[in-house]
């Protein structure tokens, strides 16, 4: 994550993007620390958009992950899901 992205709490803020088939429907996100505790993700929204090249529209999730660590990221459109885990890290500020 760039240093801009951290939160005066410690938090770190990110943008998901979703494709969801049909193409208007919006997904339910969440996510879970699983190597520590931790408060779950927070999900600031769900905003329907797209990308230059897109033919359909998509979605974009702005996030704040409470912590730095390994997450499972869950998004949900009806009886489909789908996860993948990532690993949170913030970057160092660029030095002078």
């Amino acid at each position: 994550m760039p240093y801009d992205s951290v939160g005066a709490d410690g938090s770190i803020g990110d943008k998901l993007l979703w494709v969801t088939s049909p193409s208007w429907s919006v997904p339910t996100i969440s996510g879970e620390r699983l190597d520590a505790p931790a408060p779950p993700l927070r999900v600031l929204g769900v905003n329907q958009g797209s990308f230059a090249s897109a033919n359909e529209p998509s979605f974009m999730s702005p996030v704040s992950f409470p912590t730095a660590g390994c997450w499972r990221l869950r998004a949900r459109v009806g009886d489909v899901s789908l996860s993948y885990v990532v690993d949170v890290v913030v970057r160092p500020a660029p030095g002078p």
